[in-house]
């Protein structure tokens, strides 16, 4: 009988890596010292929008930046402005609010590098970033093999771990 499960407890054994998990970014650029969004930035977050509702247990991240004109201070309330008018505007088209993370950088992550107090538009902006993790709650087919392996044993007066059954 040991002969005939050992295949099955060799395969479940075997450690696959999950698979890395899809990510989908969408960037939304503002106006000087603003944070509503423009028709355009708009039909970004619908796509985006969207794109986050297609699929299964999607988390949404809005990392709001903005360039170096002004102080640290302002910049970094600025960019929490931002990031939030987005996550409204994915609330209000449909994405639930518990999957969407807000973070700020201030103008500690620019787009492209300038000197200080230079009105980059690239630098002004919210990326979104949206990711798909593997649903958890499914069992995985190697699992049940080895779940099954197992119970023939014990079901023989075997187990793997502590020998024969007294």
């Amino acid at each position: 009988m040991a002969a005939l499960a050992a295949p099955f407890v060799l395969a479940a054994c075997e450690a696959t890596p999950p698979p890395a998990p899809a990510v989908r970014n969408f960037i939304v650029f503002f106006d000087f010292d603003r944070s509503t969004l423009t028709p355009r930035a708009m039909d970004i977050v619908k796509e985006a929008a969207n794109t986050a509702k297609t699929g299964q247990s999607a988390r949404v991240t809005c990392a709001g930046h903005t360039g170096t004109a002004g102080s640290a201070n302002y910049n970094m309330a600025l960019s929490v402005r931002r990031a939030n008018a987005v996550k409204n505007a994915l609330v209000d088209i449909g994405v639930p609010a518990s999957s969407i993370s807000v973070d700020a950088k201030g103008e500690t992550s620019p787009r492209v590098q300038t000197l200080d107090d230079v009105r980059e538009p690239q630098n002004r902006r919210v990326d979104i970033v949206i990711e798909w993790t593997k649903d958890k709650t499914k069992r995985r087919p190697v699992r049940t093999a080895f779940l099954l392996a197992v119970a023939c044993f014990y079901g023989q007066g075997m187990m793997f771990i502590s020998g024969p059954r007294s």
